[in-house]
């Protein structure tokens, strides 16, 4: 499976992760044509801070745009932590399977639905499952295992606060709970196995 080669890769990496070197490193392992990346001002960094576009979905104009290559396109006012974090979860959607890929209007309007409509019925489209799987695959690549393991026992320590954690990997404070998760090992076996 790419991701677990993708996954062990960046476990010899050092913080802070080199999102180029995963970037290069997905490309290497799907053989995809390469990335194309574009701020947008129309997305709200609060509620899509980032999306992710296939090259074959040529109704969209970012995708005709990046002449075959795939689409990451972020929100205009990103930090730095956030803008490296959503990079990176968005190019992990080169791993979805053909059911998870969002190439339609429905198929994107069916994340949506599942990560923000209050009437959503708690069927989730194999859309809105990637998207989760991908946020746990990006946090698996950003922070090595043995770093991530120090930083959990310094945090429950007391030792580093999270804002202290976030600004050591350089990624979003408001997920660090994630980072530290006490299912963290679990979540990453199930998803290089």
């Amino acid at each position: 499976m790419p991701y677990k080669d993708l996954y062990e890769f960046a476990q010899g990496l050092e913080p802070v992760v080199n999102r180029n070197a995963i970037r290069d490193k997905i490309l290497e392992l799907t053989g995809a044509s390469g990335f194309r990346f574009f701020r947008h001002p129309g997305l709200d960094k609060n509620k899509l801070a980032g999306m992710y576009v296939h090259p074959g979905n040529l109704d969209h104009q970012f995708s005709r745009q990046a002449q075959g290559k795939h689409v990451v396109a972020l929100a205009y006012d990103l930090n730095r932590c956030w803008d490296r974090f959503v990079s990176v979860k968005e190019m992990m959607h080169l791993f979805d399977d053909d059911l998870e890929k969002a190439n339609t209007e429905d198929d994107f309007d069916s994340i949506i639905d599942g990560l923000f409509d209050e009437a959503f019925d708690g069927q989730m489209s194999p859309q809105c499952v990637s998207e989760i799987r991908c946020f746990w695959m990006a946090v698996g690549v950003l922070c090595p295992e043995r770093i991530r393991s120090e930083l959990h026992r310094k945090r429950d320590a007391g030792e580093m606060t999270d804002l202290e954690i976030a600004e050591y990997l350089k990624v979003p404070a408001a997920y660090i709970g994630s980072f530290c998760s006490p299912n963290i090992k679990k979540i990453m076996q199930r998803l290089i196995s």
